[in-house]
């Protein structure tokens, strides 16, 4: 059974090959068939998907299937094993995905219904015990939502921090399914909330992120440890992630505790026999590009050449997978991110720079075929503004073609006519005309506005729809549900209709018995179009309302504006700010100015993007008198006695030539002058009409065509220093706020990127019966929509295969799938590559278990009957179980404490640490604690006051990863922590934890400065040992390495207790189990308040009075000083508590 399918997996086709539909059916049992052809409402359960669910009942392991064949189908199913009918619980579920077709709601609601049309209501079995699911991401969980609306089930129950304690033990003593973080399973189980006993089994989603220091990993170990009878089942749609790195799969089972593993691809023969059998029509689209956009592709891939080149120079990276077809996918970042950590302080600031241009280069390819030409370039203008002379693929040959090709798409100059040579005019001779000189010989802008190649394709793709829909209402009309006559009696004219109607003949149910209705077997329901992102759809949207063309000016008008924006900003027409204030060089004199505090790369991106001023960019060498960094502001003097300060301009109106930024500063003003025109004409019949009212208004304001442009100051002289708006100039909001009026409901003020624009678009399509996806926020939209025609904006195999399996859910349903290419594209080749890697994953996973040999004590489950002995338990009538390898701890106590003691003498019996250590619950989000449960560890979590892990009643351990370090030394976090751990404990500790894969250092050794000050994270952290000389300083190379680490400090020290650690910066009175019985987030509000401080907020807390917020606010300013034990914090608080609210901000 290499296919872990049961007795219909036995053949298999490893090359992927289509073979013919009845080849295929041969191979397939009877019952298969029979069962696919039966298969009929949205809540019919494929063969397939049963089979893989009876797998995992029959016995505990991995099922990996290909992505898009119904990952949460397959949960919602075994969800269902452990419902039982009559249930009142099934009412409460709300769904989640936007945008309903009328009567949507309804329709999608009815699976597996019975006869009187109502879905039988379902509820967990209460008492059975607790099954959690763990991994499942938010994505996921909506499409679940509606899956178990459609099986009639109750929504399981989510737990996370905002539960209280309380109703969490609630939740599991009612037991059944439920969605839990891997944090909150951990820690409740370590203390107990949560008794492995009375966890009914483990559900892992997405299996294969689980590795040996994952949460996940964590809780199975956690249950396992006091539970050897419970299922535990995974579950996967990635195999390419199972076969990346060293026996990965063997990793994965191991941690899960168990030797099943199941793999059903796409070619496996049952699951072709069920979507094959209810194929929709495919009509395959591709479409050619531009020339333009075939120069810049092309371009793009000679770069990303020569960066891979380059790459293979270094020393670090295997050259087997540099190609430029793997460099097409996000996971390439990670292959290099992962050869490249371990070694990344030593790393060359060339090859870290090929490795973001690489990575650069990738976004390029993927959205110069998503995104329009105008966006195109604006991203290209906010690249060279944000990385400019840092990146090296902008100074290849290919980069100005890049570049160069992209502004064509958008626009080109063109200078003016000359009619002839200057002197000669009409006619010719001594007494011809003199020609007019011409009024500019500037290059004048020619807009070109090219569209996506696959909008217009799109437009007719519709138009087609729509004419095909009219010609099915009329079979309908005239042949109902007699599908053989129609058949048999099409003409010539039918021929766009023909295909649609001969597929899906299959045997239907009637629609009374969950079929597909009669619209739906005749092409009447919604047309679906999918997009890959939201900015693709929202651009879709548009193009629908407004056409190609539309849409362009409108994005040209955008960024037109944008380009005025940004040169007023430049010419000074906003007030100065302190980094372009000063003289000469800036606001610091003859050196760089004081320029603001520097921004990431991505936030200089975004803000250049925006239309925004950015900060300068890398400064340039300094001189005497200038600042150690080097900041210089916009305005930063060339230099000098100061150094040049200053870096680059990051204002987009500096971008291109003299030339085009005058062509598009005369194009702006043009299209501001037209945009204040159609404003002031359409305000001026409401001026008119407030002026009959009565109202006094301007002479200009009574004018049809509005009021006259302010006169515009002469050329070359700016507004002075006191010059306001009412002095005849405006100010940049004002204009802002003229030139982008609210949506007023027209379709040519119509803005679908923001909210209320968005909205209005999708009810317009919504009246046209289209509704526009993005695969992003796809979860379960065909179960929702059900549309007879879906159009594939961005291919993507795992979308396709959703359709497959929804169409053999509802055969008779007949659908038509328009599925887009660019030819000869990058696009083409990332689609075909990532199915061949699929493929391929399978192919080695499938070769990979023939060959495999899972040792048998690492299966964690034991189906015996009789009582079970398992680790750490006690019991007489116990039966003995083979000890799980995973349980063993890494670090075993004994021998530790045997290689310590150099004096044994005579044989006499040491005794070892316990190894108890007390965490902070907020740790748990870490991979520590589990680190240390492997390694013999007692982990009692309890919340802390001070520091992170408590070793023993006079040692206290701060961890702090690289990150966090640097980030707490810049906010003087960690000078608080340090003083609590050294007021409070003997041995207070700090470790710095670096990750295994990762760099052993803070930075590179060249980067270092030669003179260290108290801004950089060497420098802080030297004034923090000076300050703190009780403080012990600790370095980890690995999370392992700290686990010894804990064990070798722990040696001869008493064990820690949680009463005693949790009280340990707490005011007496204070009990420490009274926290999980409070509302957190209520706890943190009353620590904002102001008078209430770390020493008397729990005061608060123990006051018999005060229950809630609101008890606190009717308190008196006498009770609250006795309170908090202070009459001026007491004061405080009562004063901000009854302030009167601000009359002018209450609405009227």
């Amino acid at each position: 059974d290499a296919m872990g399918g049961g007795a219909a997996g036995e053949l298999v086709d490893l090359t992927g090959e289509d073979s013919g539909e009845e080849d295929v059916l041969n191979y397939v049992p009877e019952a298969a068939l029979a069962h696919v052809r039966a298969a009929g409402g949205g809540g019919a359960v494929l063969q397939f998907q049963q089979d893989i669910v009876d797998e995992l009942l029959e016995r505990d392991g991995l099922t990996c299937i290909a992505e898009g064949l119904g990952l949460v189908e397959i949960l919602a199913l075994l969800l269902k094993e452990h419902t039982v009918p009559g249930g009142t619980q099934a009412g409460h579920l709300a769904r989640e995905i936007p945008r309903l077709p009328a009567g949507g709601a309804e329709d999608a609601a009815v699976d597996g219904e019975d006869g009187d049309g109502a879905p039988p209501e379902l509820e967990y079995r209460v008492g059975a015990g607790a099954v959690l699911i763990l991994g499942l991401n938010e994505f996921n969980r909506t499409a679940l939502k509606v899956h178990c609306k459609m099986h009639g089930m109750p929504y399981p129950p989510v737990i996370t921090a905002e539960v209280t304690g309380n109703r969490r033990e609630e939740i599991y003593r009612n037991g059944g399914p439920m969605f839990v973080t891997t944090r909150i399973a951990a820690v409740d189980i370590l203390r107990e909330a949560l008794p492995p006993s009375n966890i009914q089994g483990v559900i892992v989603a997405n299996g294969h992120r689980v590795t040996d220091m994952s949460q996940e990993a964590f809780v199975v170990r956690l249950f396992r440890s006091g539970n050897r009878r419970g299922f535990l089942r995974a579950l996967t749609d990635r195999p390419g992630d199972l076969t990346r790195g060293f026996s990965k799969v063997d990793q994965v089972m191991k941690c899960l505790m168990t030797c099943q593993l199941n793999l059903w691809p796409r070619f496996q023969l049952v699951v072709r026999a069920c979507l094959d059998a209810h194929a929709p029509e495919v009509v395959e689209l591709r479409q050619p590009l531009s020339n333009r956009v075939k120069k810049i592709q092309e371009a793009i891939v000679q770069v990303m050449e020569e960066c891979m080149t380059e790459l293979k120079k270094s020393k670090h990276v295997d050259t087997s997978e540099l190609t430029v077809e793997a460099g097409l996918f996000k996971s390439f970042d990670r292959i290099i991110q992962r050869q490249l950590d371990p070694v990344w302080n030593v790393v060359s600031r060339r090859v870290k720079q090929v490795v973001w241009d690489l990575r650069t280069l990738r976004n390029l390819a993927n959205f110069l075929l998503r995104y329009d030409a105008v966006t195109f370039l604006r991203y290209l203008e906010t690249l060279r503004l944000t990385e400019g002379s840092m990146s090296m693929w902008m100074f290849t040959q290919h980069a100005h073609t890049i570049f160069e090709q992209a502004r064509r798409r958008v626009y080109v100059l063109r200078k003016p006519p000359v009619s002839g040579p200057e002197g000669l005019g009409e006619g010719s001779g001594v007494g011809a005309k003199r020609a007019a000189a011409p009024e500019s010989t500037a290059p004048a802008l020619h807009m070109v506005l090219e569209p996506m190649p696959k909008w217009r394709l799109i437009e007719e793709i519709v138009k087609e729809i729509d004419d095909d829909k009219e010609k099915l209402l009329r079979k309908m009309e005239k042949y109902g549900a007699d599908d053989e006559t129609l058949v048999d009696e099409l003409t010539d004219d039918d021929k766009s209709i023909a295909p649609f109607l001969k597929s899906s003949k299959d045997i239907r149910r009637a629609e009374g018995e969950g079929g597909p209705s009669l619209a739906e077997r005749y092409g009447q329901g919604p047309t679906l179009i999918v997009a890959k992102d939201e900015a693709a759809a929202s651009q879709l949207t548009g193009m629908l309302l407004r056409g190609s063309d539309g849409l362009m000016r409108l994005i040209w008008e955008k960024y037109l504006r944008q380009r005025k924006a940004a040169g007023d900003s430049a010419k000074g027409k906003e007030k100065p700010t302190s980094a372009s204030a000063g003289g000469r060089g800036g606001a610091g004199g003859r050196g760089g100015g004081r320029g603001p505090r520097p921004m990431s790369k991505m936030d200089r991106m975004r803000a250049a993007m925006m239309g925004e001023s950015v900060p300068a960019g890398p400064p340039g060498p300094a001189g005497r008198g200038a600042r150690a960094d080097g900041a210089g502001g916009p305005n930063a003097g060339r230099g000098g006695r100061g150094g040049r300060g200053g870096g680059r301009n990051m204002n987009v109106a500096v971008i291109g030539t003299p030339a085009e930024r005058e062509a598009i500063a005369v194009e702006a003003d043009r299209l501001h002058k037209e945009t204040l025109r159609k404003t002031r004409a359409a305000n001026a019949p409401a001026a008119r009409e407030r002026a009959r009212a009565g109202h006094k208004q301007a002479t200009g304001d009574l004018d049809p065509a509005g009021p006259p442009p302010a006169k515009q100051q002469r050329k070359g002289k700016g507004k002075g220093k006191g010059e306001t708006a009412q002095d005849g100039g405006s100010t940049i909001e004002e204009e802002r706020e003229e030139t982008t009026p609210a949506f007023s409901g027209n379709l040519d003020d119509l803005d679908v990127d923001t909210p209320e624009g968005a909205a209005f678009a999708a009810d317009l399509l919504a009246e046209r019966n289209v509704y526009v996806h993005a695969l992003t926020d796809r979860a379960a939209v065909l179960a929702t929509v059900r549309p007879s025609f879906i159009i594939v904006h961005d291919p993507d195999a795992a979308f396709i295969r959703e359709i497959e399996v929804h169409a053999a859910h509802r055969p008779g349903a007949r659908m038509r799938v328009y599925f887009m290419v660019h030819d000869t594209s990058v696009e083409e080749q990332r689609y075909l590559s990532q199915i061949n890697y699929e493929s391929d994953s399978f192919a080695n996973l499938i070769r990979g278990k023939a060959h495999a040999a899972m040792p048998f004590e690492q299966e964690g489950r034991v189906h015996n009957e009789t009582p079970l002995a398992i680790a750490g338990t006690s019991g007489a009538s116990a039966a003995p179980v083979l000890p799980l390898p995973q349980l063993q701890p890494l670090v075993d106590p004994k021998a530790l404490a045997a290689a310590r003691n150099t004096r044994i003498r005579g044989g006499q019996l040491s005794n070892p640490t316990k190894l108890h250590v007390v965490v902070d619950t907020r740790e748990f989000m870490s991979s520590l604690p589990s680190i240390l449960h492997q390694s013999g560890f007692k982990v009692m979590p309890c919340t802390l006051e001070v520091g992170d892990y408590v070793l023993s009643p006079s040692m206290c351990v701060e961890r702090k990863s690289l990150p966090d370090l640097i980030e707490s030394l810049r906010n003087g976090r960690l000078v608080t922590q340090m003083q609590n751990m050294c007021r409070h404990y003997k041995i207070p500790i700090l470790l710095i934890e670096f990750e295994r894969d990762k760099a052993f250092g803070i930075q590179n050794p060249a980067d270092v400065p030669k003179d260290l000050n108290f801004n950089t994270t060497q420098g802080r952290l030297a004034m923090l040992i000076w300050r703190f000389p009780k403080m012990r300083l600790m370095w980890s190379r690995s999370l392992h390495m700290t686990a010894r680490m804990f064990a070798d400090w722990k040696y001869a020290e008493e064990e820690p207790t949680v009463e005693v650690a949790s009280k340990v910066g707490v005011p007496q009175g204070a009990e420490a189990g009274e926290r999980n019985s409070v509302n957190q987030p209520a706890i943190d509000m009353l620590r904002r308040l102001p008078g209430i401080t770390d020493s008397n907020y729990r005061r608060v807390l123990d006051a018999p009075d005060v229950v809630c917020l609101a008890d606190l606010a009717e308190l008196t300013m006498e009770r609250m000083q006795e309170i908090l034990g202070d009459p001026r914090q007491g004061r405080t608080l009562y004063e901000f508590l009854h302030a009167q609210y601000p009359v002018h901000l209450m609405g009227r």
